[in-house]
């Protein structure tokens, strides 16, 4: 039983690192944590700049995440799916 629930995460995980899954989850981590400390910054120092700056990195975060969805998604069902 152990060694087949292994086997099965040991499949999945390779499928999410050959498609680079992985490495966007991480990254899109990261960004979250980057952007969330730059708003806490913008509120402690009041500071319009940092401010701008978190919703241009909140907004291009947004965005990423979505892309990454995307391909997933269309990974998952396949090429035929068209977004219209």
């Amino acid at each position: 039983m152990f060694n087949k629930s292994f086997t099965f995460l040991e499949d999945k995980t390779r499928w999410l690192y050959q498609k680079d899954l992985i490495k966007n989850w991480f990254n899109f981590l990261s960004w979250t944590t980057l952007t969330a400390i730059v708003f806490a910054m913008a509120d402690k120092s009041e500071s319009s700049f940092l401010l701008g700056f978190g919703i241009v990195s909140a907004i291009l975060v947004f965005f990423y995440a979505w892309h990454t969805l995307f391909e997933s998604v269309r990974e998952h069902i396949g090429k035929t799916l068209v977004w219209h």
